[in-house]
């Protein structure tokens, strides 16, 4: 009897990261209309209530941390991920160099536009 075909791991993988990025931007894309009726309601002028405008902030606010809920989440993915290949030394120097910036960003919160992290001390220099 034949087994059925399915797809395989690596086109999951794609399938998952895809459709998730599909899905962070239509979030985003929520965020940014928020943030823009919050700015055009903000002028002394607007005839938003305040509830209103309360709502829409509260609204805002749940977005942007279901989103930072979901960047920890996928970090945490990274992370394990990374690991895997370097512990069974699937690591070569290129990889290294790519790897890098993502996980310096993602895991070690080095995100801060206005710091220079290559003239950082070292924590246990």
């Amino acid at each position: 009897m034949n087994e059925p075909q399915r797809l395989d791991s690596m086109s999951k993988i794609l399938l998952a990261t895809s459709t998730i990025n599909y899905m962070a931007n239509a979030v985003n894309s929520v965020i940014s209309d928020y943030q823009m009726i919050i700015t055009v309601n903000s002028t002394p002028d607007s005839p938003q209530s305040e509830s209103s405008k309360k709502i829409m902030s509260d609204g805002l606010k749940e977005k942007e941390d279901f989103m930072a809920e979901m960047a920890n989440k996928l970090s945490g993915i990274l992370e394990e991920f990374g690991d895997y290949i370097n512990g069974c030394d699937m690591v070569c120097a290129i990889d290294m160099r790519i790897y890098n910036a993502p996980c310096d960003i993602l895991l070690m919160g080095k995100d801060l536009v206005d710091h220079d992290y290559d003239n950082e001390e070292a924590p246990f220099a």
